[in-house]
């Protein structure tokens, strides 16, 4: 990837890049139908000031996958059940702070695979983190049960940013944080 050594003005750029980027996949809901032309031209800049950024379409499609994931779970460590509900704190606060952004995201067609695979790395510390906890006794079917949520949670997401149900942000990461806690109580006592 380009621009190594981003200073304020590279980062505005880039900024401008992805929003406009964001902006083209929620109206064409496909990003082969998005080309670089159009990409400049709506975000008011040169062609050379996009290539000094990205070599095409599909790098800034991972730049903003590789920003969300970074935000995800960069620095979050699930040590225990106790990180559980902060760790859906964290994923809450970023996404509500970005939600403009996520509403254009979300709608195109190429959004499934990323959630999936952010669920999947959900399921993968979630799983950690309980299965090494001593509190937690009954283990039996515990990676099903976390795949089940985070699979869940991910579609749930998808579903909000459709727009194909009356749900809240809040309500999905409600109901995540209160899964956990009942999990792990129901997986505690179950001696």
């Amino acid at each position: 990837m380009k621009a190594k050594n981003l200073n304020a003005s590279s980062f505005k750029t880039r900024k401008l890049i992805k929003d406009t980027f964001a902006e083209l996949l929620y109206a064409k809901r496909n990003i082969h139908k998005i080309s670089v032309t159009e990409l400049v031209a709506r975000a008011n800049i040169n062609r050379s000031t996009f290539y000094s950024h990205y070599d095409d379409i599909f790098q800034v499609a991972e730049d903003i996958k590789a920003e969300t994931m970074h935000a995800f779970f960069d620095g979050k460590t699930l040590a225990g059940v106790h990180d559980i509900e902060p760790f859906f704190d964290d994923i809450y606060l970023y996404i509500k702070e970005n939600d403009h952004f996520f509403r254009l995201i979300f709608n195109s067609d190429e959004v499934t695979n990323f959630v999936r695979r952010l669920g999947g790395i959900c399921k993968e510390k979630i799983y950690h983190a309980v299965s090494k906890d001593p509190a937690v006794q009954d283990r039996q079917l515990l990676e099903l049960e976390i795949s089940t949520l985070s699979d869940g949670l991910a579609m749930q997401f998808i579903r909000y940013y459709h727009g194909d149900f009356d749900v809240t942000l809040e309500d999905i990461i409600l109901y995540g944080k209160l899964w956990s806690r009942g999990m792990i109580a129901r997986r505690a006592n179950a001696l």
